[in-house]
Formats: C-alpha cells, sequence, structure tokens
C-alpha cells in the first residue's frame, strides 16, 4: 500500500481560495460533482482498513484504505483501482463476503496546480473545507503556505474524525449519510439557481428522452458531448464512437422500446453544468417475447458552445 499525504483545512473562505488558486495559475479539474460511496468491510481486513466503493461522476474507483495514526499525514494508505461497472462490483464484493456497512455522498470540486490537488469538499451537516494532496508531506506543505494555510490547523485521517469534533457525531454508526434532500444538495454554493434554469435543463432531459425512444440515433448523438463517458451494466464506454455503437447495439436488441423517465433531482444546478438524478423504465420486445427493466440514473450534463451535453450517463438496476 501507498502513503496518501493529504491534509485537510477546516473555516475555510472557499471564494477566497479559489481566486488564489486561478492567480496561481492552477486549473479546475472537473467542477462541483457529486460523489457517492459503499463502504464495505469484513472480518479478515485489520480493524483500522475499509473498502470504499466510490461513483466519481465520470468513473469510479475502488479502495482499500487504512489509518493507523489520524493525527499525522504519514497515517494513512490506500491501494486504488479504477473499475467499469459499480454495481457488479458490489455483488463481487458481497460474494467474497464483505459487508456493505455505509453508504455516504459528498460534494466535491477539485483544482491541480503542477502534482498538487486541491479538493473543496462539502458532507452533510459540514461547511465546505479545503484538502491538499500531493506526492509528499513536503509537498503539501508548501502548497499550504502559498495559500495562506497554517498547517499546524491541518487535519488528517478520515472524515469520521471531522464529524466527532466538529458535530458530536459518531457517523460509522450511521448506515447512510445523505443530503437532506435535492434542494439542499444544489444549493450549497449555488445562490439561488434561477427557476429558468431548472426548466431549460428539464426540457433538454425530455428532449434525450425523446430521442432515446426514437431510436434514431443522428436524434441522439448531437446531445452527447465528445469527452463523454458512459456506464452501462454491461460496461464502460469513453468518446462519441464508442458509446454510439452501445446505444446501436441497445437499439438493435430491443424493438418496439418504450423508454421514461421520472423523479428528477436536480443535486447540482449552475449556469455551465449540472448533475440530475432520475428513475428510469423501458418496456420493449428482446429476443421474441416481452421484455420490461428500471433502475436509477445519474448523468452530468454541461454546457458547450451555448449547447447542453451529456457528459456523463450511468444506469443501474
Amino acid at each position: 500500500m501507498k502513503h496518501e499525504y493529504e491534509a485537510k483545512f477546516l473555516a475555510v473562505d472557499v471564494a477566497g481560495l479559489r481566486a488564489q488558486l486561478a492567480a496561481f495559475g492552477a486549473v479546475q479539474v472537473f467542477p462541483r460533482t457529486l460523489l457517492t460511496r459503499k463502504i464495505f468491510e469484513s472480518d479478515v481486513l485489520d480493524g483500522s482498513q475499509w473498502v470504499r466503493l466510490r461513483n466519481e461522476g465520470t468513473r469510479t474507483t475502488l479502495t482499500l484504505k487504512q489509518v493507523t495514526d489520524a493525527t499525522s499525514i504519514h497515517g494513512t494508505t490506500e491501494i486504488e483501482t479504477e473499475v467499469g461497472d459499480l454495481d457488479a462490483m458490489a455483488e463481487i464484493l458481497t460474494n467474497l463476503g464483505l459487508r456493505e456497512v455505509r453508504y455516504q455522498e459528498n460534494f466535491r470540486e477539485e483544482w491541480q496546480l503542477g502534482d498538487v490537488a486541491f479538493d473543496f469538499d462539502t458532507w452533510p451537516d459540514l461547511p465546505t473545507f479545503l484538502e491538499i494532496e500531493g506526492p509528499d508531506e513536503p509537498s503539501v506543505r508548501d502548497a499550504a503556505a502559498h495559500l495562506g494555510l497554517d498547517y499546524s490547523d491541518a487535519r488528517f485521517g478520515s472524515v469520521d474524525a471531522i464529524y466527532k469534533s466538529e458535530t458530536g457525531r459518531d457517523i460509522l454508526a450511521e448506515p447512510t449519510l445523505l443530503f437532506p434532500d435535492a434542494g439542499a444538495g444544489a444549493s450549497v454554493g449555488v445562490a439561488g439557481p434561477a427557476p429558468g434554469l431548472v426548466t431549460e435543463l428539464t426540457a433538454f432531459m425530455r428532449q434525450y428522452e425523446q430521442a432515446t425512444n426514437s431510436h434514431e440515433i443522428d436524434r441522439v448523438v448531437p446531445l452527447i458531448a465528445e469527452d463523454a463517458v458512459y456506464w452501462f451494466s454491461d460496461g464502460s464506454y469513453r468518446g462519441v464512437a464508442e458509446i454510439t455503437g452501445a446505444i446501436e447495439r441497445t437499439f438493435a436488441t430491443i424493438r418496439d422500446e418504450a423508454y421514461g423517465i421520472g423523479d428528477l433531482e436536480w443535486v447540482v444546478l449552475t449556469a455551465d453544468h449540472a448533475v440530475c438524478r432520475y428513475r428510469f423504465s423501458w418496456t420493449g420486445i428482446v429476443g421474441g417475447r416481452p421484455r420490461s427493466g428500471a433502475g436509477r440514473g445519474t448523468n452530468v450534463i454541461v454546457k458547450r458552445d451555448g449547447a447542453w451535453k451529456m457528459r456523463h450517463e450511468h444506469l443501474s438496476t
């Protein structure tokens, strides 16, 4: 396992730090995005270890983490890899004897400057804090100093320690850690998105739904961003060419399909990107027999050249 060198700074001026990072030449790697994670434990793991399966919006990662000293930047180690299907991996872990003990969500906005990452993390019932991660302790210390942060105030280890010290909560005893509702989650850091934006994005989702229902790929492709990443039950697809091939195979497999989406929840709403969670269902003819299905979807939508595009889609049953 390799060491993870990161430090968290609470009670920060988010807008001021963003301005400083931009002035230093840092690049926003990805905008404010909802991350969801399943936490697994097992009797074969050390008491300081756990397995995290995390949906990061454009990819899924599987991580074995260990915190041996939550008071030091040298106390956390991990092994991480990317996986193609979150639900399949969760089933594999369960069948191997691991227990899913918690489901958690938070928002993250990430900036990069050289080999150092700056993450603005927002968790339910906690003010946004900054996490700085680098290849070693000196790089983290230097980054903090350049931002005017006092390294003696840094916090280490997992977020559960922050919940205990700041709110008195033991989130390790809570099976779910969620934002109260989509509206509350979306409003963090977003000053009252105009109702017209919700209408505009909902119309785009309906346009996408109708294009999918038409089984005409030429209606679907213009709605997909060039750098899109899609996760379906059979795997992940990157770029328009791969995604188009996957959608066309679905069209060929399911005849007379009726596809619908509902219960839209806008968990992120800004002028240039949004995240929508929803329920989907379909009916059709597969192999000459009636079939149907349903599940949950998460889409990341971005504005490119004045038009909304699908940047990411994750469907799970």
